[in-house]
């Protein structure tokens, strides 16, 4: 495991709640890579993340966003995002968009291990996944931590 990739286009909340995986792959992995792909409000914060190496601040409502502009542009765009995802060769992807399109993303790439939750059946091109109904009976940092079981990292707290 040299690469990761975590993927969460959410909030800053959101976002907020991945920092404890963060902090768990490093002490694990000290010198693994990790890159967050997140949207363009929270990228800005992200960047000051110092165990975070790289930092892919587009997310699919920002791409609508230039497609609403241009077609071309939108296009143009949606494939230097993939280019320079697929640049980084990553091994691993945590996926926390609970959304099928960011997988098949991760898939088409070639990342093989694609780790997230199996939302109303939107898991289908993860390969390892976690059923989940809702974010009920825990706190979602705790949901989070559980992906972690599959790349064989216990939090430490």
């Amino acid at each position: 495991m040299r690469k990761i990739l975590i993927i969460n286009p959410f909030g800053i909340g959101d976002c907020l709640f991945t920092t404890p995986v963060i902090r768990a792959i490093k002490e694990k992995c000290p010198g693994c890579f990790i890159g967050f792909w997140s949207n363009q409000r929270v990228g800005s914060l992200l960047k000051n993340n110092q165990r975070i190496d790289l930092v892919i601040p587009f997310s699919r409502g920002d791409l609508k966003k230039v497609f609403t502009d241009s077609f071309f542009k939108g296009l143009k765009a949606f494939f230097d995002l993939l280019k320079q995802i697929r640049r980084q060769r990553f091994d691993v992807c945590l996926d926390f968009s609970l959304d099928h399109r960011y997988g098949f993303i991760a898939k088409l790439l070639g990342i093989k291990k694609r780790i997230g939750f199996n939302y109303k059946n939107r898991g289908f091109f993860l390969t390892h996944k976690i059923d989940l109904k809702g974010y009920d009976s825990r706190h979602m940092v705790e949901y989070y931590l559980e992906l972690l079981k599959y790349l064989d990292i216990e939090p430490s707290n």
